[in-house]
């Protein structure tokens, strides 16, 4: 039985191997440098790219302080919620 050829369909999801490998030509690979380089050097990409620091300092930071023992793991209580119900508002007389 012949193997029936895929079609590329850019709305499917795709998947392959860790150690698959992909090549590009000059002008792929400019665009891409050139794309992320551009993207990289915007004020938003800035932003971006300090959240992430500040977040890995206040991550570390938390580590610490779990390690050290001055922060303890918040016990998760279960919250019991009773049906939702609307009231009718009374005017005060």
């Amino acid at each position: 039985m012949e193997e029936q050829k895929q079609t590329f369909d850019p709305n499917k999801k795709y998947q392959w191997q860790p150690e698959d490998k992909f090549e590009l030509d000059g002008f792929q690979f400019s665009v891409m440098l050139n794309a992320i380089r551009a993207f990289l050097s915007s004020e938003d990409a800035m932003k971006v790219l300090l959240l992430k620091e500040a977040s890995d300092n206040l991550e570390k930071v938390l580590a610490e302080s779990v390690n050290s023992g001055k922060v303890k793991e918040m016990e998760e209580k279960p919250v019991i919620q009773g049906p939702l119900t609307l009231e009718k508002e009374v005017p005060i007389s």
